[in-house]
This record gives structure tokens, sequence and C-alpha cells, in this order.
């Protein structure tokens, strides 16, 4: 088959990936790559569908397939384009984070993975310093490593690079939300949670939808108590 046709397969694989057919989209790049055995763009984008389709709150043995098949496909990819493939790069550091989460959920302890994945987002940034979605993901690990401080210079570059990025707005709302309660002095902790509501503002105002689960209600709700307490101290 022709490299054309290789490319409508896999142009088609992504439509499914991206409205969640899965399956779908894994029949379509496997075609693609049969049509192309060298076709990287193929591979790596098989490696986010069989990403995608992990539970983070499944069973290790289940997800633990889809994790190693999703992890070669990435690593395929990477190495066709001899090691210059910023996007499979990322892609490979959240696949190390969602990982990571399946093992905390059922062995208590994802620190590898997470190290893994912040690499590999140090990886795909310093190929390309413009990669918004790297840099918001990237301070999305470290704020569940609870860095808060260090999750605050990759959130802010990706909402410098976009200025209308809701997740990273959201994602930095929670950086400052838990600066503002471990600090000591009143002023460094007023600044760290108007800083959080200043986030939470522009996040809803790029993404009105964005607080609308059940668990972003309460956070936002703990950052606007957190702040009224403060505000009432002499």
């Amino acid at each position: 088959m022709s490299k054309q046709k290789a490319v409508g397969f896999a142009r088609e694989g992504e439509t499914f990936r991206l409205t969640k057919l899965y399956g779908q989209a894994i029949n379509n790049f496997d075609d693609a790559i049969k049509a192309d055995r060298n076709y990287a763009w193929a591979y790596a984008h098989r490696g986010a569908a069989r990403r995608d389709m992990i539970r983070e709150d499944g069973p290790l043995s289940v997800e633990e397939v889809k994790y190693t098949e999703s992890k070669a496909n990435f690593e395929k990819a990477i190495a066709l384009r001899g090691d210059t493939y910023a996007w499979a790069k990322a892609n490979l550091g959240y696949l190390y984070f969602k990982w990571g989460i399946v093992e905390e959920n059922n062995r208590g302890d994802g620190t590898e993975s997470f190290n893994n994945a912040c690499a590999k987002f140090r990886e795909a940034v310093q190929e390309n310093q413009n990669y918004a979605w790297a840099l918001a993901h990237f301070g999305q690990v470290l704020i569940h490593q609870e860095k808060y401080d260090e999750a605050l210079e990759p959130l802010t570059k990706a909402i410098e690079l976009a200025v209308n990025y809701a997740y990273a707005y959201a994602l930095r709302a929670v950086a400052y939300a838990e600066i503002g309660k471990a600090a000591t002095e009143l002023g460094a902790c007023k600044d760290a949670y108007q800083n959080s509501l200043n986030d939470i503002t522009a996040a809803l105002y790029y993404n009105p939808k964005i607080y609308e689960s059940p668990q972003a209600q309460v956070r936002v709700t703990q950052v606007f108590t957190a702040f009224s307490q403060k505000e009432v101290q002499p």
C-alpha cells in the first residue's frame, strides 16, 4: 500500500482517538503501520490511544498490558525520528504519570514513574521550548509530587505561551493554594490565595465548564474559604 493510504488510515485513527473510540483508532493505526512500517506518527498516536485506555483505578495486571504496549509504541516512534520527537516524548511522559497513579492506587507508591514522567517532559521542553501542553502537564506532575513552588515555573510559561489555556490556570491555582496553605507569614499566605483566586477566575473565563466536576468544586470552595478566613484576620 502507498504512503498516501497509510496517512489516510492514521488520520482517521486520530479522529477516532480524539472522540474516545479507542478500539477503532487502534485498528486504523494498525492498518497505517502495515502500510508503512516506518511511520513514526502512527506509532506515536497508537501509543496515545493505548495510554488513553488505561484506567487509573483499574487492577495492575490489566492496566499493565496497556501500559507496556503504549510505552513500546512511543519508544518506537521516538527511535524512528532519531530521538527528536517532542510530541511523543511529552506523551510518553504523560503515560509515565498515568501509570504512576495506577501504581500508587495498587502499590501505594508511584515515585519512580513520576520521576520518569518529569524526565520526559524536560526532554520534550528542551527540544521545543514553546510546547505549552508539555509545560502544563509537567507542572501537573510536580503538583502531584507536592512540589508546588517548582510547578509554578512551567505552568507560568505555559500560560505565557497560550494565554487562553484554562487547564494551565486551573493547575497553577492549585499550586498557589497549596503554597498559601503552607505559608507561615500572613502576607505571603494572602498573596498566594489571591493568586489562586485570580487563576480560578481566568480558568473559568476561558472554560466555563472547567470546574463542573464535584472534585473541582470542592477544591474551589476550599480556596475561597481559606482566603476569606485570612481576610478577616487582623
